[in-house]
């Protein structure tokens, strides 16, 4: 803040403290009692003409002027003397400020080291911790997979092979589980979940001494009581209200030397052979307020002393702090050394941790689709008996059908052959052999059989075969009719057209 004194009153105060100002204050309404304006009885005859309070070149009028201005000159010296102090107070408040800014910088360093190395130490105690919860799901996901599998086996086991498709290696579902296989997947992944748990605890055991190391050091900031407890804008608010104090005490520094100066101004005016009029109602007025302004810069004043001396008393008082607070930070300093090497070995583990986690997950995978795969597998050897059935009846029907259409062919056949003969013996005899060659040809015969040939069907459920079903192996064995499409089984009759239509796949044989 600028200097607010004014440097052409240089008169010291009457006094500095409260009892001075009093005194003062005191001194100023006896004497102005003193110098009030004489009554209309005891006024020259001359001025009775004057309105009240105008005084004309008289020596009352200068008196009075004098008086008043010396009253004002003190106040002036003392709201200057006033005015000095504040800023000598403000300057003070300054350099604690400059001090407890300093102070608050280097805790706040203290104090953010301590945050830092604490949420540090957290974080590691997290990351272990989702290593633990890790581990543990997977500990769970083990054991549901291991007894879901187990489950589907002995159901498996307990699911014996139907008569037809018994083998010597081969006599129930379970004998088809590739078991070796299984147990082999079952072993990887409890080596994995071994790994990890001995990374687990390696981990833990480091985190268990930082733990230790961080607790001492936190024990000991606690007993430093180490601490940011207030805001860094709060001297900055103080020094800003000093400021506005200050400013304020200099306005009224001002009008009081502004008083003075009018004052002078008039008693100059008087001072020539013909003195002006001079109307001291308001000058009186003015003056009469002076020791309240001076007594409101007063206060002022102790409200700046008040805010610098709180300045000063949190400055000391951080500045106590601060030295207790370098002892504990060299101890941090060597843990947050300590820390880094903790937190490269914490990394190492948990990478290895990470990679023995997938290769778990890749195992528990294919178990559960092992899982999965055996469930099916019961389901589709239920099926399979059922198609197997299935299929024998269709095989039937569709040999019904073929020897239908088969039976059929051979009586065309025969009539054909016989229709021939007959023109032959009636006309075609008479006809040379170049006019039509073709027509001395035999009719051609026509036999339905299977585009390709199928394995015989395992006998389910004591099931045996007809001996229709021999003759026609045996026929298809030998070049014979054998059934390959499937429908499902009806009732024994004659084929339809559509049926007809859907056994075209013949040949036709020349006799």
């Amino acid at each position: 803040m600028d200097d607010p004194r004014r440097p052409h009153h240089q008169a010291s105060p009457p006094g500095s403290g409260g009892g001075g100002m009093r005194q003062f204050l005191t001194q100023l309404e006896s004497s102005s009692s003193a110098t009030s304006p004489p009554s209309s009885s005891s006024s020259p005859s001359s001025s009775s003409a004057l309105p009240p309070g105008v005084m004309g070149g008289g020596e009352d009028t200068t008196k009075a002027l004098e008086e008043l201005l010396g009253k004002a000159t003190k106040m002036v010296a003392m709201s200057e003397a006033y005015l000095r102090q504040a800023q000598k107070a403000i300057d003070q408040g300054r350099q604690s400020s400059e001090k407890l800014e300093i102070s608050h910088g280097r805790l706040e360093l203290i104090s953010v080291e301590l945050d830092k190395q604490a949420q540090l130490t957290g974080q590691l105690r997290l990351r272990i911790n989702g290593m633990q919860r890790t581990l543990q799901s997977y500990k769970s996901r083990s054991n549901e997979v291991n007894e879901a599998l187990q489950a589907i086996f002995d159901t498996l086991k307990t699911r014996s092979l139907e008569e037809g498709l018994l083998t010597s290696q081969h006599s129930n579902l379970y004998d088809f589980v590739d078991s070796q296989s299984v147990q082999k997947l079952q072993r990887q992944a409890v080596q994995e979940i071994r790994e990890m748990e001995k990374l687990h605890r390696n981990v833990n055991t480091i985190m268990q001494s930082v733990d230790t190391a961080f607790k001492g050091l936190k024990a000991a900031a606690d007993a430093a009581e180490i601490r940011v407890d207030f805001r860094l804008s709060y001297p900055t608010e103080k020094t800003s209200l000093q400021l506005n104090e200050a400013n304020a005490m200099s306005a009224i520094s001002l009008s009081i030397a502004s008083h003075c100066d009018q004052l002078r101004h008039l008693l100059q005016s008087r001072a020539g052979p013909k003195p002006r009029f001079v109307d001291l109602t308001g000058i009186r007025k003015r003056a009469e307020q002076l020791p309240s302004s001076l007594s409101l810069a007063y206060n002022r004043l102790q409200r700046i002393q008040e805010s610098t001396k709180q300045i000063e008393d949190r400055c000391q008082k951080y500045a106590t702090t601060f030295q207790r607070a370098t002892q504990v930070f060299a101890q941090f300093e060597q843990f947050g050394v300590d820390v880094q090497e903790v937190v490269h070995q914490i990394d190492e583990h948990e990478r290895a941790f990470e990679e023995r986690r997938g290769e778990a997950a890749f195992l528990f995978e294919e178990l559960a689709n092992l899982t999965t795969w055996y469930e099916l597998f019961g389901t589709a050897y239920e099926e399979l008996l059922v198609e197997v059935e299935r299929r024998h009846n269709e095989h039937k029907r569709m040999q019904e059908i073929v020897l239908a259409y088969q039976k059929e062919l051979n009586v065309w056949y025969q009539v054909e052959t016989q229709k021939r003969e007959n023109f032959f013996e009636f006309y075609g005899r008479y006809l040379p052999q170049s006019l039509c060659p073709s027509v001395m040809e035999n009719a051609p015969r026509y036999e339905i059989y299977p585009l390709h040939f199928t394995t015989a069907l395992p006998l389910l459920g004591g099931r045996r075969r007809s001996e229709d079903e021999q003759a026609d192996d045996e026929g298809a064995a030998a070049g014979d009719v054998d059934g390959s499409d499937h429908h499902e089984p009806g009732p024994e009759r004659s084929p339809t057209s559509g049926e007809k239509q859907e056994a075209k796949h013949a040949r036709g044989v020349a006799n």
